[in-house]
């Protein structure tokens, strides 16, 4: 190693640590303007480069100097839908001076490498007034923001060496044009369904906004956007009656994803598509006296809490019915409810 290599080695050995508080600083930064940008990031890195990288990449690129090394600092945003990449771009340029942002991959012929943003940044006033920031003044760093196939691919491609067309056979470089053509079509295929998920809720809380809920279809987010507009309060006060436990506050009677998901699989089984259906079932269990009691003994006798919420209720209700159609209520709902619970415990055991 040459001195003037030598002297460029020391100099970033002792500031390095300067860029490491700096990394971490921007991760951290980034990752709270995001969540506040209500976007859906999977995963934030940060890092500054290690020393011998520095060095190799002075080598190789023939520099004179650390600041043609514009990467000493960097944070890696991998955001879990496509469309989302432009949306962190936008924040990045919003909330800091941005020196230059390059687009890798599709505005470049054929796709090696696929796509991804670099966005080489400085902090802004007035951010660099406060304490924790004013020893960022002057520091670039590179932020790389890519959705998880992109991620993907550029980590599973960084494995096979290659880093650009030339160096691959002709038919391996065929094959990588083929793969990177359809980890793009799957991203544009999740940002289109994430649309049409969002679309469908739009337009499911609209109708529930104007009472017109009971026709809309039975799925996981038309009961869960109508959820509290259900006559979930009856059920509940019935049930506390005869001894239950169950929530009477709004926001307490919100069930987990997973008790409205066992709901639904019971309420198709028993040929009800609408939300309608759920509704009239929750009136019928308020009613069902012999329902509650005997549902009530049975979990007494076993030992199991009587504490749950009215979505359960309405499973057992419906699991009891289905599979004692003939019988009374009380006959057949503790049964069939114990038989339903073991069936929850042992999938939240799994």
């Amino acid at each position: 190693m040459d001195d003037k290599l030598e002297k460029l080695r020391k100099a970033y050995e002792e500031d390095r640590p300067n860029y490491e508080q700096f990394a971490e600083g921007l991760g951290v930064l980034i990752a709270q303007l995001c969540r506040e940008g209500n976007v859906d990031v999977e995963s934030f890195s940060a890092r500054a480069k290690d020393t011998k990288s520095v060095v190799k990449k002075i080598q190789r690129k023939e520099y004179s100097n650390l600041d043609q090394v514009t990467d000493k600092a960097g944070v890696r945003v991998v955001t879990r839908y496509l469309h989302d990449v432009q949306k962190v771009v936008d924040i990045l340029n919003d909330q800091f001076d941005v020196i230059e942002h390059v687009k890798h991959g599709n505005d470049q012929g054929l796709t090696f490498g696929y796509s991804s943003d670099h966005i080489l940044l400085q902090v802004s006033d007035p951010r660099l007034s406060l304490p924790e920031w004013r020893r960022a003044r002057g520091l670039v760093a590179e932020v790389q923001v890519r959705s998880i196939l992109q991620h993907s691919w550029a980590t599973i491609s960084h494995s096979l060496v290659y880093k650009n067309e030339v160096d691959l056979p002709p038919a391996a470089l065929r094959n990588l044009s083929k793969v990177a053509a359809l980890l793009e079509l799957t991203d544009d295929q999740f940002d289109g369904f994430r649309h049409e998920v969002l679309e469908a809720r739009a337009s499911y809380r609209e109708q529930i906004e104007r009472a017109q809920w009971r026709k809309l279809p039975l799925d996981l987010d038309s009961l869960s956007e109508a959820w509290t507009s259900l006559p979930n309060q009856a059920l509940a006060e019935a049930a506390n009656r005869v001894g239950y436990g169950l929530p009477l506050e709004p926001e307490e009677m919100t069930p987990a994803t997973s008790s409205l998901q066992r709901l639904i699989g019971v309420a198709h089984e028993h040929g009800y598509k609408e939300l309608g259906d759920i509704a009239d079932a929750i009136v019928q269990a308020s009613r069902d006296q012999d329902f509650l009691e005997g549902l009530r003994e049975s979990l007494t006798t076993h030992g199991v809490a009587l504490s749950m919420t009215t979505a359960d209720m309405v499973t057992l209700y419906l699991f009891a019915e289905m599979a004692e159609p003939s019988r009374e209520r009380h006959l057949g709902a503790g049964h069939h409810a114990l038989a339903l619970i073991k069936r929850i415990r042992s999938t939240e055991n799994a």
